[in-house]
């Protein structure tokens, strides 16, 4: 599971949360798999709103290991191209947290 947040604001961001399993993938768990998610997903909550400084650091500043890739990854992304299109500062609020865990993707 990855929790990714993304600035919407000076004051708000919003959590994105993406899951995948190879085991257990019998879909009478999958509400199982969802609760202890979504438990996951509002500690997460918790620390992104008490988090200060509120905007991240700098790609380096942080140690880091091979499975934080993707988050490095999406660093360099809002370094180069979303930080300057918002500005840091004040309390973050995380908004677009559900609180249900989202079903499988649907197509339109």
């Amino acid at each position: 599971m990855h929790a990714i947040c993304v600035p919407m604001g000076p004051q708000a961001v919003r959590m994105i949360v993406v899951g995948a399993r190879s085991f257990a993938r019998f879909p009478l768990l999958n509400p199982r798999f969802n609760h202890t998610n979504l438990k996951i997903v509002r500690e997460d909550r918790a620390v992104v709103e008490s988090s200060d400084p509120v905007e991240i650091p700098a790609l380096g500043v942080e140690a880091s290991v091979r499975t934080d890739r993707a988050t490095l990854r999406f660093r360099k992304y809002y370094f180069d191209t979303l930080q300057r299109s918002s500005s840091p500062g004040g309390h973050v609020r995380a908004v677009g947290v559900s609180d249900r865990a989202a079903g499988p993707p649907t197509s339109r």
